[in-house]
């Protein structure tokens, strides 16, 4: 199995769906430590170094998650610090413009994230606290809930969290870019740039296109901001922002083009590919078997799964 690979039992890959089952590989039967037969064993992924060394390559910001610290001896209470900082990292690390890790130490990472689960009887706090180089604060926040609904706490704090780091990293990246000439900025910070401000409207998307063009003119090896853009384009033409989408409507072949040639087959933005080429008038059964073909490499991929559903509801479907 390759280092980073996900292995589970022949008994385990049994019991899964048929749509998660399809995207484990047979690795044949091993000899297990402290059990006497060999186990037939199923595994996906694995090899991520390439991922990561591209990843690097592009010089985007990168977050150091330190695990839940707890002082809860409560077995219920350790698991759900875990199970929050495994959430944190799958919901992090799926964004295209940041890399998010665990680490138990001293980090280069652009930012750091300090984490605690704080108990008093059934009562829950989580307490975090992002900051930036140099221990530059970013971010204090604080959840409160209850063991009592643990389960659905953990999923709410975990999205919320995540969500007030995206939008603190987004600001202060944005903050950053803002006090480097335009002539000086790389195409990565150009990227961040497309993220900030807020509004729907069409002064918000032509001003993230416009910072997308930006990013695909000085890198153009760089996928993240073609399938960003082809998803930006298609959102304003179906809201009606001609202001917006009228100077770049004659690019979408191209920016399509750009991302099928980059992305490998897995990558999630193919979704975003998908999308786009549908709005064009494309074929609706030719969506589905396309979505149905990255779900089963990749029934793991949180934003794989949810520019899924949102294509779908593109299409009209229930699921």
């Amino acid at each position: 199995v390759d280092p980073g690979a996900v292995a589970i039992s022949g008994t385990v890959h049994d019991l899964l769906d048929a749509t998660y089952r399809t995207s484990f590989d047979d690795a044949g039967s091993r000899n297990l430590k402290n059990i006497s037969s060999p186990i037939r064993i199923w595994s996906r992924g694995g090899d991520v170094s390439a991922t990561a060394l591209s990843f690097t390559d592009f010089g985007l910001p990168t977050l150091a998650i330190t695990p839940f610290k707890t002082t809860d001896e409560r077995a219920e209470v350790r698991e759900i610090a875990a199970a929050l900082t495994g959430d944190l990292v799958t919901y992090l690390d799926s964004v295209g413009w940041m890399a998010a890790k665990v680490s138990s130490g001293e980090s280069n990472a652009t930012y750091s994230l300090e984490t605690r689960l704080r108990t008093q009887g059934d009562r829950l706090r989580l307490e975090a606290r992002l900051t930036g180089t140099g221990g530059r604060e970013v971010l204090v926040t604080k959840i409160n809930g209850s063991l009592e609904n643990a389960f659905d706490w953990q999923d709410e704090s975990g999205t919320q969290l995540a969500t007030e780091i995206l939008s603190g990293v987004v600001a202060d990246q944005s903050a950053i870019v803002e006090a480097v000439p335009t002539d000086q900025r790389s195409a990565e910070q150009w990227g961040m740039l497309s993220l900030a401000g807020s509004g729907a409207n069409a002064t918000y998307y032509r001003y993230a296109l416009d910072c997308l063009s930006e990013a695909m003119t000085i890198n153009p090896q760089w996928p993240y901001p073609y399938a960003r853009a082809l998803a930006v384009l298609t959102t304003s033409i179906n809201m009606g922002y001609r202001d917006a989408y009228e100077p770049y409507i004659a690019k979408r072949a191209e920016w399509e083009e750009a991302l099928d040639r980059l992305e490998p087959p897995q990558a999630p933005s193919r979704i975003l590919l998908a999308l786009s080429r549908l709005a064009n008038k494309g074929s609706a059964s030719a969506v589905q078997a396309e979505i149905r073909s990255l779900l089963s490499r990749q029934p793991f991929d949180p934003e794989l799964r949810f520019f899924s559903a949102w294509l779908y509801m593109y299409l009209g479907e229930p699921d």
